[in-house]
């Protein structure tokens, strides 16, 4: 009966992808294989890493023409497994993944509540119920039309637990899953145990090669429980500063990869992932807006939940499950502390706000410990085979209709706009030269991702996924436009930035956050920007790390080396596609390039006869 009901945990997972992918392919059937998978890819910035690191390119450029001196320092323990799948599968590998690491996290929560203590058919359904939330939320949001419980779902759920985007949270939740349950491994077996050293060794390198900042919480939950145990087993201190010598051996040894990823990776690679200094004042505004936001409404009042819930009813607690509570309010309140510690300490930082994603997720490892709880004490003795049946075919229902709503609708929403991509590809590969490489200019991330996967050269880089400098990328970019047609006015008007929620501007593609524009840092000295550039600073959004804008000096910069340019020929580009969508680029075509397709949403030239 035990593994019947590991099959009924393991088997939904499985049909909910294969379902989900049969809807897709269904809406999707006049579209090439290809291009329907990489439709479907969470999230399509990350795909290029997947085929460098499959190909073992640690500098990749995506053009022949140019040769990267350094490596990116992307960490690639999330990447890692897609890419080894993928040079088995190909594109294929994408469904492949999905299944595997949605299905293990199915697993791992279950078993994780198991280890604390909870009774098989417990865990079961306390798994179902967490993976079915987002979804219950979105069909109570559909038909009550409350933002409120939508923004609930958003904050909490959305690149958390249960979603498939890729590598957070399909991969990188994993590792923390596995960090957990290794936790509760010293525990039981008294911090004696050398092979929960070992694995926690490697799982720390993991964390930190995939997703830092749940590097930085588990490292800092794991200092205070070695800390309190050398304090407590005085007699064995001996033998636990061993074994921690041990762990940290193994940590770095399976992270000399990352080391000299960073020891050699480009030197401007590292301001195009986000990176700038912070200095005394900065450091001062935002320790104070991160206070101000663990004093908001929805942090006060989840921690008095937790901790009223913790008090009142410690003494039911059986011996497993208060470990798992302890220890989970050991990780709350290191996920508070931690970002704090970062902002005062570190010279340098990055996406900042990932701090609270992973906050996020603690919350969520908390509703899962609460919920099990109450089902295993308080309906423990009304679930069967039958009862567990019966949520079976419910959860199941409910996702398929919630993936076919979803899919449905996308599809309709961008109908017109995928059968245009598709018909500009299938176009596209008929006129390539099938004897060179050819180089491809595009203003589309999926674009440009197709023909990467089909090794051609890309003449408008993404300066996210390759290593050459910023120099070499803006000389790409430069001379694809120039080869188009494009004036130096048009050129000037494409690097206007724009405002909305976010200042945003066109180059992103190749600069990506080079251009920091917050309230915390801005690239340029403030006084660069224009007048409406520098109102947008007002709104105080320490958090935004999205948002770029290039200063009138860099502008002009830009433009004067675009009007010096001379074309290089070897890296003209063959084709042209422009998706509309994206933003409009018009220019006059030079006279050796001819205009092949040209509908609501694409235009395809080319310069092959």
């Amino acid at each position: 009966m035990g593994y019947n009901k590991i099959i009924y945990l393991i088997s939904l997972p499985i049909l909910l992808i294969i379902i989900k992918w049969l809807i897709s392919f269904y809406y999707l059937d006049d579209i090439i294989f290809n291009l329907k998978l990489l439709l479907n890819f969470n999230d399509k910035q990350y795909f290029p890493f997947i085929i460098s690191l499959s190909n073992l390119d640690f500098s990749p450029s995506n053009n022949n023409f140019y040769v990267a001196d350094g490596t990116t320092s992307f960490p690639y323990a999330s990447i890692i497994y897609h890419a080894f799948l993928f040079n088995f599968f190909g594109l294929s590998s994408i469904i492949i993944g999905e299944l595997v690491f949605y299905t293990s996290a199915y697993f791992l929560i279950y078993y994780f509540l198991k280890r604390s203590g909870i009774s098989k058919s417990s865990a079961i359904l306390s798994t179902f119920l967490i993976f079915f939330s987002p979804i219950l939320i979105e069909f109570i949001t559909f038909y009550f039309k409350n933002l409120n419980i939508e923004n609930i779902k958003n904050v909490i759920f959305d690149y958390h637990l249960v979603s498939l985007r890729f590598p957070r949270p399909l991969i990188t939740d994993l590792y923390f899953y596995l960090s957990l349950i290794t936790l509760l491994n010293f525990r039981k077996n008294n911090f004696v145990g050398k092979s929960d050293y070992i694995i926690f060794g490697v799982l720390l390198s993991l964390l930190l090669q995939s997703f830092i900042f749940l590097f930085f919480v588990i490292s800092f939950c794991y200092l205070i429980i070695f800390l309190s145990n050398l304090f407590t087993s005085k007699e064995y201190y001996k033998e636990i500063i061993k074994l921690n010598l041990l762990l940290i051996t193994v940590f770095f040894l399976v992270s000399l990869p990352f080391i000299l990823q960073n020891i050699y990776a480009e030197q401007d690679y590292s301001s195009r992932m986000g990176l700038f200094n912070i200095d005394f004042n900065s450091r001062k505004m935002l320790l104070q807006e991160t206070i101000n936001h663990y004093l908001s409404i929805k942090n006060l009042i989840y921690l008095s939940t937790i901790f009223i819930f913790y008090f009142l009813l410690k003494k039911k607690f059986s011996k497993n499950y208060l470990s798992s509570i302890r220890l989970y309010l050991l990780l709350l309140i290191s996920s508070f502390i931690v970002p704090l510690v970062f902002a005062t300490f570190s010279p340098y930082m990055v996406w900042f706000k990932h701090f609270f994603d992973v906050k996020n997720l603690i919350f969520i490892i908390g509703i899962i410990l609460i919920i099990s709880f109450i089902i295993e004490n308080f309906f423990k003795k009304f679930i069967n085979i039958k009862l567990l049946i019966i949520f079976y075919i419910f959860f199941l229902i409910g996702h398929t209709g919630y993936h076919f709503i979803k899919i449905s609708k996308n599809y309709f929403n961008n109908q017109e706009y995928w059968n245009d991509m598709n018909q500009v590809i299938i176009t596209s590969d008929k006129i390539l030269s099938k004897n060179k490489l050819n180089n491809i200019f595009s203003n589309s991330n999926l674009i440009n991702n197709y023909y990467i996967y089909k090794n051609q050269n890309i003449s408008y880089p993404d300066g996210f996924v390759n290593a050459l400098s910023d120099n070499q990328m803006e000389n790409l970019m430069i001379n694809s436009f120039k080869s188009a047609g494009y004036s130096n006015l048009e050129f000037r008007k494409l690097l206007n930035n724009k405002i909305s929620w976010r200042s945003y501007n066109e180059i992103f593609q190749i600069s990506h956050l080079k251009y920091q524009f917050n309230y915390l840092n801005t690239y340029f000295p403030i006084e660069d920007y224009l007048y409406e550039e520098i109102q947008f600073l007002k709104n105080r959004n320490f958090f935004l790390s999205e948002s770029i804008a290039i200063s009138q000096k860099e502008i002009n910069r830009l433009v004067k080396k675009y009007e010096n340019h001379k074309i290089i020929n070897e890296i003209r580009p063959d084709v042209i596609i422009i998706d509309k969508r994206e933003f409009s680029m018009n220019f006059t075509l030079e006279k050796n390039y001819t205009e092949i397709f040209d509908s609501k949403y694409f235009r395809l030239i080319t310069n092959i006869n």
